[in-house]
């Protein structure tokens, strides 16, 4: 409960759209119930932070999984410039499952 209230503290409450993608009304609900609170720029928790650094930051903290910026969209960002290196960089094509014990190398 303690990181969920700190979590809205920063982000706001979610909006309504957010909150009923998430499947689990129990979850809705309790979301539903903390007080409202509006967004907090992170330059406020950050005020000498790199401005590239922190449009990453606002793009991957996104509450609704759906709406987050994706891992190869990171990686091109303009803050992560300096180590994206495509030609190193592996992609798996295929879903890994929870239930494997063992996952066998890509390369």
């Amino acid at each position: 409960m303690n990181q969920l209230e700190m979590i809205i503290d920063v982000f706001g409450n979610p909006s309504e759209e957010d909150l009923n993608a998430i499947p689990r009304e129990k979850a809705r609900k309790l979301l539903k119930s903390f007080p409202k609170k509006k967004i907090k720029p992170l330059e406020t928790y950050f005020p000498n932070a790199n401005p590239k650094a922190l449009d990453l930051l606002k793009k991957l903290l996104v509450f609704n999984p759906t709406k987050r910026i994706t891992v190869e969209e990171a990686l091109k960002h303009p803050y992560l410039e300096a180590l994206h290196f495509p030609d190193d960089e592996v992609i798996c094509n295929s879903v890994i499952s929870k239930t494997h014990k063992r996952i066998s190398s890509i390369a």
